[in-house]
């Protein structure tokens, strides 16, 4: 088992081996959508979004999570953000 599972499992929510990616630039990086990444579900009237990263410091791609009202991942209005980790390096 790997350490980021082990920690999730401990903590019982997210991914805090190598906290958020910055590369996902989260609208509300501290309001996280409900269940686990990535099977997440937006509230009502809310789309998901979805887009991949890669954080250079861990040569590791993100999987980044927006739940909005907007046309895209970059506007609209934001109920909650989440991300996880892929088994792809980058």
């Amino acid at each position: 088992m790997r350490t980021v599972e082990i920690i999730a499992r401990l903590t019982g929510r997210g991914y805090v081996a190598e906290a958020q990616p910055v590369c996902c630039n989260l609208a509300l990086p501290d309001t996280n959508c409900p269940g686990i990444a990535p099977n997440v579900t937006c509230p009502s009237g809310y789309v998901m979004r979805e887009w991949a990263c890669c954080y250079t410091s861990s040569h590791r791609v993100w999987g980044c999570i927006e739940c909005t009202k907007g046309d895209s991942c970059w506007n609209g209005t934001f109920a909650c953000s989440d991300y996880y980790p892929t088994q792809y390096t980058c």
